[in-house]
């Protein structure tokens, strides 16, 4: 059975889409389009965009909050679909529910369903576009235009509204389009999708219930409950780059995101978040990163928990695991001086620092200081130079503490517990008060070299 708009915006009948039209009832409001509910109800749109819906008696009453559509079809699951004034599909549990924006849905001017269940579309181009799915994309039917208004039959019989506002039939999705005399004129059409009678007194099944569902996704791959993932190997003591998930609410009610939790918080960092809770409306979404921050090597995992209003895993855990390798060790290079005549031993260097030494003794030809150079560290260290500021009046040598004393040749190795002894001669050339810095340059295997220096001054 074949349902029409006319011209006048009254509901028209014809049996099959070759029969005569005939004037359906006197009773409904100015209709735009039709539609025909899984019961055989039929369901109006008025002009009005609201719906209406036709009762036992014959008579439509009008469906609350039902307003702005001028198109109107039922998925099997019971799930109704509307075109709304922005040419975009809109999607409604039950009768009763508010309308919700299908994203990315659009441009459409009139939706059918299928009897495989595809969604069945009229775009703003005239042409016939098919969706699998509420939320697949459009694909476009080549050649299928140019019609304002679709139906299809439990058969599968394509029925159109062209331009002309005459009936076109196709036998498939694919077939040409076949123009049915004196079927016309017509503004929309609407099929039966089983054969019934129009009188049922069968009330609709129970809809599905909207309910929120989590899901999480790692990039484009969507996270299992459970998944482990794998963040890779990474130094101790060192921060990875971000992770980054995003939590969508794909169900069909508000979804609260009550809280993340994250079992080893040592070794992985959460961040950043929005305070929970978090609302996320159907097809919204949230994103938060995740870091491998190893404090010691090993191997490493947490389990992170997000707990949710989703009745189905409202806890919904997945692994994350990481490698931890050890970081070289290094040297640690540590300077004293040693005074052997004043009773005061392997005072620590400072870096940067200053110091005044005593004024040589009448008579002394020079003055000599001691230093040690020890490597605190846990790994090798490698003096690769000691130089002097002021050459004029200091040397430094090694061995011995005079001005003949052999010159230090670097690079010097110095393993853990190592030391080295340098001095400072001072010779006593130049009026006046001395100065001098003494630089040295270290460094370890792999690492950058770096610099201890600091000054002497002899009054």
């Amino acid at each position: 059975m074949i349902l029409g708009i006319g011209t006048d915006n009254s509901l028209l009948m014809r049996k099959t889409p070759q029969a005569p039209w005939e004037k359906l009832g006197s009773r409904q409001p100015a209709l735009a389009a039709v539609t025909v509910l899984r019961n055989g109800v039929i369901l109006g749109v008025g002009m009005d965009t609201l719906l209406w819906k036709q009762d036992l008696s014959g008579t439509y009453k009008q469906i609350p909050n039902s307003q702005a559509v001028k198109g109107a079809a039922m998925l099997p699951d019971g799930t109704l679909l509307g075109v709304g004034m922005d040419n975009q599909l809109w999607a409604r549990v039950t009768l009763t529910t508010t309308w919700c924006l299908v994203p990315g849905s659009g441009p459409i001017i009139s939706i059918a369903v299928m009897p495989d269940g595809r969604i069945l579309g009229v775009g703003t181009d005239n042409q016939l576009r098919t969706r699998a799915t509420l939320t697949s994309p459009w694909t476009v039917v080549p050649g299928s235009g140019a019609v304002k208004s679709v139906a299809v039959t439990p058969e599968g019989t394509l029925v159109g509204v062209g331009l002309d506002n005459v009936l076109h039939t196709r036998a498939t999705l694919t077939s040409p389009w076949t123009v049915v005399p004196g079927s016309g004129p017509v503004l929309s059409v609407a099929a039966y999708p089983v054969a019934c009678d129009t009188n049922s007194t069968a009330t609709l099944p129970p809809p599905p219930v909207a309910r929120p569902v989590l899901e999480l996704f790692d990039g484009a791959s969507k996270v299992a409950p459970g998944a482990p993932l794998e963040l890779g190997t990474l130094a101790e003591c060192t921060t990875g780059a971000p992770r980054t998930f995003v939590i969508k609410n794909t169900g069909t009610a508000p979804l609260k995101l009550l809280r993340i939790e994250l079992s080893n918080p040592t070794d992985f960092l959460l961040g950043p978040l929005a305070s929970p809770p978090v609302d996320l409306a159907p097809g919204a979404s949230m994103s938060f990163e995740l870091r491998f921050s190893p404090k010691s090597a090993g191997r490493k995992s947490a389990t992170v928990n997000l707990v949710s209003t989703d009745a189905t895993t409202p806890l919904f855990p997945f692994t994350v695991a990481g490698t931890a390798t050890a970081k070289p060790k290094a040297g640690k290079l540590v300077v004293k001086q040693y005074y052997s005549y004043t009773s005061i031993y392997e005072v620590p260097i400072a870096p940067n620092s200053h110091h005044v030494f005593r004024e040589p003794r009448p008579g002394d030809a020079f003055q000599s200081l001691s230093f040690y150079i020890e490597n605190q560290g846990e790994g090798d260290l490698q003096l690769l130079n000691a130089t002097l500021s002021n050459t004029a009046a200091f040397v430094l040598t090694e061995m011995t503490g005079t001005p003949t004393g052999p010159r230090p040749r670097f690079p010097k190795v110095l393993r853990p517990g190592g030391r080295e002894i340098l001095y400072l001669v001072y010779t006593r050339r130049g009026p006046g008060p001395q100065t001098t810095t003494l630089q040295l340059q270290s460094g370890s295997p792999g690492q950058q070299p770096e610099l201890f220096q600091f000054t002497v001054q002899i009054p």
